[in-house]
């Protein structure tokens, strides 16, 4: 007799998990526009001086087009000073300091709130929110360059970031112009 209500308890609270999910089959990504910045000397070196930009990307139902929440997506970067940063872990400070980051673009100092501690991650694992956008930031702190006899100082290679759902993946470029 404890064996029905017992086992309807299990059977209910099974879907009671906690997100972010895999994505379905029918699910795909959407990365938003390239990121396009201004060529800067701060482009050239792994050096903590460089800039910060937010990017999105949604999942939706492929049948429909409905945004997807609670989805899991992973968002890497191909550049080595192209870093993937959480949304929340990014915070603006009043100056230079031991632990602080310096937008060259803006003039704005950031720290960045990481779990892994001092070292900037190139990939993210997150979660969409409940329209079906995963919110982040990029820090480009350098870019790949071009060919140096070819090209100026300022010529830079483009990074890719790359959204994947494991069913679906697209990507966008980082540049300088």
């Amino acid at each position: 007799m404890m064996r029905a209500p017992l086992l309807l308890f299990v059977v209910l609270g099974a879907g009671c998990a906690e997100g972010p999910y895999a994505a379905p089959y029918w699910a795909s990504v959407v990365v938003g526009n390239d990121v396009v910045l201004e060529a800067s000397e701060a482009f050239t070196d792994v050096d903590g001086e460089g800039t910060l930009a937010a990017a999105e990307v949604m999942v939706v139902d492929g049948r429909s087009d409905v945004p997807m929440p609670d989805i899991e997506v992973e968002v890497t970067s191909s550049a080595a000073g192209v870093y993937v940063l959480p949304e929340d872990a990014v915070q603006e400070v009043d100056g230079p300091g031991e632990g602080t980051w310096l937008d060259a673009l803006s003039g704005r100092t950031y720290t960045f709130d990481l779990d892994g501690g001092d070292v900037l991650p190139g990939s993210l694992v997150a979660g969409t929110d409940g329209r079906g956008v995963l919110t982040f930031y990029l820090f480009v702190d350098a870019l790949p360059r071009e060919d140096a006899s070819e090209k100026g100082l300022l010529d830079f290679a483009a990074a890719e970031i790359r959204a994947s759902i494991q069913v679906d993946s697209d990507t966008f470029q980082v540049t300088a112009e």
